[in-house]
């Protein structure tokens, strides 16, 4: 009775970026294009409380398709969306968080001799994490009331 579960996270996850791309492209705040420095897709994000009103709205476009799809992969196997397992899955949408700003200093570390984008990076984050984390609670709490 683990696979169903496992799935579930798996299936949380994909949900999570497409959710982020979703929420991004929605507010115009996404850029497809493959260069120095990016992968496949840049997100565009403001400073201040712009910047923490746009997390907030990805934060919920990542929380909100994350559990549409945790929630959707246990109803094929005739489960629930439980309190304790969206917990799990509201986790590993936090640890996701603290891995990408870990990522996001170093990477700034590297390409910069200063310490001034490192510490702007380190202030983003801990606006972005608590946003995320608490949105993600909200969202797992709503999906399995409702």
């Amino acid at each position: 009775m683990v696979l169903p579960y496992l799935l579930a996270v798996v299936a949380a996850q994909i949900g999570a970026l497409l959710g982020v791309l979703l929420a991004a492209g929605l507010m115009w705040r996404l850029d497809f294009r493959i260069g120095p420095g990016t992968l496949l897709y840049e997100l565009h994000l403001s400073l201040g409380r712009a910047g923490i009103v746009q997390r907030a709205v990805l934060s919920s476009g990542r929380a909100g398709v994350a559990f549409l799809a945790a929630r959707t992969v246990l109803s094929l196997f005739g489960l629930r969306l439980t309190l304790a397992f969206a917990g799990v899955i509201a986790v590993t949408l936090l640890a996701r968080d603290v891995w990408s700003a870990v990522i996001a200093e170093r990477g700034t570390r590297l390409f910069s001799p200063s310490d001034q984008g490192a510490r702007a990076v380190r202030t983003q984050a801990m606006v972005a994490i608590p946003v995320g984390l608490s949105v993600s609670l909200l969202v797992a709490w709503l999906f399995v009331r409702v």
